[in-house]
């Protein structure tokens, strides 16, 4: 029998299914309770603090991050 997994621990699995973008498009859309927000939160914390640093500046300059920064300054 397999051990009894917490909401949370469930909802951490479910991130790491969808993958890192798009928790923070459900973040970032308001799509989460304010406990899921919190969790959501933390755990794309801890997978930023994962990665090195050339991977986060490549993030940083991709194009479509770059157009979507762009895209949002004009709303």
């Amino acid at each position: 029998m397999g051990v009894a997994m917490t909401n949370e621990e469930r909802f951490i699995v479910s991130c790491e299914k969808v993958g890192e973008a798009d928790v923070r498009d459900k973040l970032s859309a308001g799509r989460y309770s304010e406990r899921k927000t919190i969790w959501a939160s933390s755990w794309l914390d801890k997978v930023g603090s994962g990665k090195s640093d050339a991977t986060k500046a490549e993030e940083r300059s991709s194009p479509l991050r770059r157009s979507w920064t762009v895209l949002l300054k004009f709303r």
